[in-house]
Formats: structure tokens, C-alpha cells, sequence
């Protein structure tokens, strides 16, 4: 029995490993209408687009949008839409390094009903954060995370949760 768990695992992974793969080499995706931009946001002090992180790093939203992949096999269910984020991590003031993964969660992002979605396995913009990692003490990270919603959802918030899913940062307004 446990062999066969085992097995179902590796062959899961493989394919969640291959469309991981597909997606880079089919390319990012193109932006759609709804393009939200602030270019005030800055690493040294927090505006309404960034949040202080627990350990003293600081977490901004640089830019969020609608997405259509370009990789045929990495689409949204229908009735449902891709919304990227463009993040910046500055830990260059943190006390201590971030370690990120994304099976305990690193990044959450909540909709006007209260709904809280993780971000999406799938390359759909590029270059993707790397979300199973650690920003070192003194050192700044910046990607984009995506996430698969409804049409209709309107996202409001987004903030991150570090290695222990305990240690967080406050909520960042989604303009």
C-alpha cells in the first residue's frame, strides 16, 4: 500500500513538473485591461501598496493585473481568470533572513467576500518568484505570483507568510 502512495507521488509530481516546464518555454503571458501600477512605492518606507514584514523587511506590490497565458495547456477553468502580481521582497533592513515555501503558504491573497486564494504552481508571467527559497539578511527578491479566480472576484489584499505560516506581514490594499 505504501508503495503505491509512494508511486502515485512521483508520477504527480512529474507532471506538475512538466507543464512547470511547458509553461517557460512557451513564454510569459500578455497583460489584459485592468492594469493597477504605483511607481511610489519604495524600500524605504512603506506606502498603501507595501507592508512591513515581521522581521523588519518590507513587501510591495509593484503591480497587479489580469493575465492570458500563451501556453496552451496552462489556461484558466472556465468561469475563471488569472491575476498576476508583481512583488518586491527588501530584506536589505530585516533582522534576519525570509524563507519562503510554497506549500506552507508564502503568499495569500483575499477577495471582497473574505475568500483567502494561494498562489497558482503555473508559470503564467515571468519571471516567476521564486517561492521555495530564502531572501538572505541584507538582500531584496522580486518576481511575480498568479493567481486563478473567478471572473467576477474582486481581490483586495495580499501579504506574506513566511517559513512558519505563523510569522506574517500586515495586509497590502490591492488598488
Amino acid at each position: 500500500m505504501k508503495r503505491k502512495i509512494f508511486v502515485v507521488i512521483c508520477i504527480v509530481t512529474l507532471v506538475c513538473l512538466f507543464f512547470a516546464c511547458e509553461g517557460k518555454k512557451s513564454g510569459a503571458a500578455e497583460s489584459t485591461s485592468g492594469n493597477i501600477s504605483n511607481d511610489s512605492a519604495n524600500s524605504e518606507n512603506t506606502s498603501k501598496d507595501s507592508a512591513k514584514i515581521e522581521n523588519g523587511g518590507i513587501i510591495t506590490i509593484k503591480e497587479a493585473r489580469e493575465l492570458v497565458s500563451k501556453n496552451e495547456f496552462i489556461q484558466p477553468e472556465d468561469g475563471m481568470k488569472f491575476v498576476g502580481f508583481d512583488i518586491f521582497i527588501d530584506n536589505e533592513k530585516g533582522k534576519s533572513d525570509i524563507s519562503l515555501n510554497l506549500f506552507l503558504g508564502s503568499f495569500e491573497i483575499k477577495d471582497s467576500e473574505g475568500f483567502t486564494y494561494n498562489p497558482s504552481i503555473w508559470d503564467v508571467s515571468e519571471p516567476k518568484i521564486d517561492v521555495n527559497g530564502t531572501i538572505e539578511k541584507g538582500d531584496v527578491l522580486r518576481g511575480w505570483i498568479t493567481v486563478e479566480v473567478k471572473n467576477n472576484t474582486k481581490l483586495t489584499d495580499l501579504r506574506i507568510r513566511l517559513n512558519t505560516a505563523k510569522t506574517k506581514s500586515d495586509w497590502i490594499k490591492i488598488q
